[in-house]
């Protein structure tokens, strides 16, 4: 799908008028009734990708921050985090669910030594995101450390922004028992993530993201992890299981806030070709308060 398309279907659901995208997904084999089901947790999402030459600005993956030669450089265990990703927010293009700041910038960076996976409470403060929001000038390139691992120092890789629509994962559970009867759904399914990567420029593109839902390789609880980790229980832990059950009921408003794909161009792998989700409240965002952020890897 080119991206003159994804943006004319992005538009248009954005603006509530979902029939194109009902229309293209009928090309990928998915019936109407299974459709409508999917198109409910639907998302538009901003897509990170490659600049070329004439798009570069300030927004990158890897490299070295813009934070001025004084910046005391954010540490994890007492070793220093390797640098993911910089955004400038007037560079992404404004979408209409957004809760992100309008203006400002954000860093993102983490535990690269230890590859913290995000599935125990000690996790904890293994990934920060620093929330700039007033910057005049560009600052000057902050040197690594000294002590930063080279498969800390990721490759500098500049980004252009756009929007698309990010579907949720597709669940049968999601499904009555009349579309379970009169449906296939392991058909409509394989359309369903062939639809799912066109919206993203295809199979071999990078699912870099902003917002939206997560392309998940393992599981789709990651917002439960997120609830019960960052309250300091082990979420796998027997011991913990009526703990876990409690916060469960609980009302849950952990959103994803970016999606980092692996990527040779910086030499960027998370795990076995995997993905990072870092995740925030949703009422922390509104608020402009990054300090609590939870982060997940997952790989095949």
């Amino acid at each position: 799908m080119n991206t003159k398309r994804i943006a004319e279907l992005t538009e248009q659901f954005e603006n509530g008028n979902k029939g194109a995208l009902a229309r293209t997904a009928a090309r990928f084999q998915i019936p109407g009734a299974v459709f409508d089901v999917v198109a409910e947790k639907a998302k538009v999402a901003i897509q990170m990708m490659k600049a070329s030459k004439k798009e570069r600005a300030f927004s990158k993956l890897g490299g070295k921050p813009n934070l001025g030669k004084d910046f005391e450089w954010p540490t994890y265990q007492e070793k220093p985090m390797a640098f993911i990703c910089q955004i400038a927010l007037s560079e992404v293009p404004p979408a209409k669910e957004s809760m992100l700041p309008e203006k400002g910038f954000l860093y993102i960076f983490y535990d690269q030594t230890n590859s913290a996976w995000g599935f125990e409470a000690k996790h904890k403060d293994s990934t920060k995101v620093i929330y700039i929001e007033e910057n005049a000038t560009i600052l000057e390139e902050t040197e690594f450390p000294e002590n930063l691992p080279n498969r800390a120092r990721f490759h500098e890789k500049f980004l252009t922004f756009r929007k698309t629509v990010s579907l949720d994962e597709f669940n049968d559970k999601d499904f009555s028992e009349e579309i379970q009867e009169n449906y296939d759904l392991d058909y409509a399914a394989d359309g369903f993530y062939m639809l799912k990567q066109a919206l993203f420029g295809g199979e071999e593109a990078k699912v870099h993201q902003l917002g939206g839902n997560p392309s998940v390789i393992q599981n789709d609880n990651m917002e439960e992890l997120c609830q019960v980790c960052s309250r300091g229980i082990d979420i796998y832990e027997k011991e913990n299981r009526e703990k876990v059950k409690e916060i469960q009921k609980e009302p849950n408003d952990w959103i994803m806030l970016f999606q980092f794909d692996s990527d040779e161009d910086c030499g960027m792998g998370w795990g076995d070709y995997g993905r990072m989700y870092v995740w925030i409240r949703e009422e922390d965002l509104k608020k402009k308060e990054f300090g609590n952020i939870w982060s997940v890897l997952q790989c095949g």
